[in-house]
């Protein structure tokens, strides 16, 4: 893990020399790094062995007579069928030349996403919640199928914010048959076009329902479930690991509510463009429904793509602070909150993820 956070912070420093203008290719090279630990990786994640054994099943079992039979015996066909392209194609190493191949294509998602939203003077920034948000870089090597998802859904939302409408409809539809969270993430890609001519209104629904959630949080509980409950995977993940533990609202949730009130008024008072509005609301929700991420782990999971926003809603929401030492106030702020929640997350011995991310290995011990 330390191997791997140490080169994060390698790729930090290439985009800080370009958010200064010393260097006009950081951020390349930041995710040429962090594509080049993706794509080498081995035994290192939750849920790697899983993966491979998914994909030597599908690489030695014989296909289907028929296309209707795929399907039907097919969890996730979409997923099998990379599996076997990449089986039938490359052998016994098909496995980690496919992995290299998504880690490539994830981090041009995360590129694209992050040169087109956010200034380049905050690229260090994005770049830094990127790798120590342990939802993005760091679980990209355990949840493969989610990751490749989550970075295709980026540029969905890109394409539809230019207006290619069919594309991004036909590409998440697709993804569905990889991990099917991404139907209930379907609604997110169209928000672009919907006309946010005032931003005061929307200002007022967002502390509404801030409001309604934490007011009202036994009653919703449920209904949340139900709502993940709705793919078959969440479904699975909830009946699992969901427990009776109690929602609460601590430090870290107040803390992370500050760059929330930050956009409530910078709402208020229209300080971001119709463009920004969509990013910012999709981040916002986020925070308005972390807690119950907290009690329902895998509608936690949900949450991931919401906070995928934040990569750029967080620089510009930081903007609106007047002076330097205020901004810098908020960005050491919610980059201290991650740091803190990675360390809780991969560091502690008791966490779930320590014993799979403890050492750092790769396929050159293998092939």
């Amino acid at each position: 893990m330390d191997v791997v956070l140490l080169w994060g912070v390698i790729a930090t420093l290439c985009a800080v020399l370009q958010s200064f203008g010393i260097w006009k290719y950081g951020l390349a090279c930041g995710f040429m790094i962090t594509t080049t630990l993706l794509a080498i990786h081995y035994d290192f994640g939750n849920d790697y062995w899983s993966y491979y054994d998914w994909f030597e099943e599908a690489l030695y079992t014989p296909l289907p007579n028929s296309i209707g039979t795929f399907l039907e015996i097919s969890r996730d066909p979409g997923w099998d069928l990379l599996n076997i392209i990449f089986g039938r194609l490359f052998g016994e190493n098909g496995f980690f030349i496919m992995v290299a191949f998504l880690s490539i294509i994830e981090s041009i998602c995360y590129y694209t996403f992050i040169k087109k939203y956010v200034p380049t003077s905050w690229y260090w920034f994005a770049m830094a919640l990127y790798i120590l948000n342990n939802h993005f870089f760091i679980l990209t090597f355990s949840m493969m199928r989610q990751s490749l998802v989550m970075a295709l859904l980026l540029m969905c939302f890109i394409w539809m914010q230019d207006k290619k409408i069919i594309r991004p409809f036909i590409i998440v539809l697709l993804l569905s048959t990889i991990h099917n969270s991404a139907l209930l993430c379907l609604p997110l890609i169209f928000l672009p076009l919907i006309p946010f001519n005032n931003q005061k209104i929307w200002a007022i629904v967002l502390l509404t329902l801030l409001f309604i959630f934490i007011v009202f949080s036994s009653i919703l509980e449920p209904i949340l479930t139900r709502f993940a409950n709705l793919t078959d995977a969440f479904a699975r993940y909830i009946e699992t690991y969901t427990d009776d533990s109690k929602m609460t609202f601590g430090l870290g949730y107040l803390l992370r509510l500050l760059p929330f009130f930050f956009l409530l008024y910078g709402l208020y008072t229209n300080q971001f463009s119709k463009e920004e509005i969509p990013i910012l609301i999709i981040w916002s929700l986020s925070i308005i429904l972390l807690p119950f991420g907290t009690i329902i782990p895998m509608f936690g999971r949900l949450l991931f793509y919401f906070e995928l926003a934040g990569l750029a809603a967080l620089p510009k929401i930081i903007n609106i602070a007047k002076t330097i030492p205020v901004k810098c106030v908020l960005a050491l702020s919610i980059l201290l909150l991650i740091v803190i929640a990675l360390y809780e997350s991969f560091y502690k011995p008791n966490s779930v993820y320590y014993d799979y991310y403890l050492n750092f290995y790769t396929i050159f011990e293998v092939i």
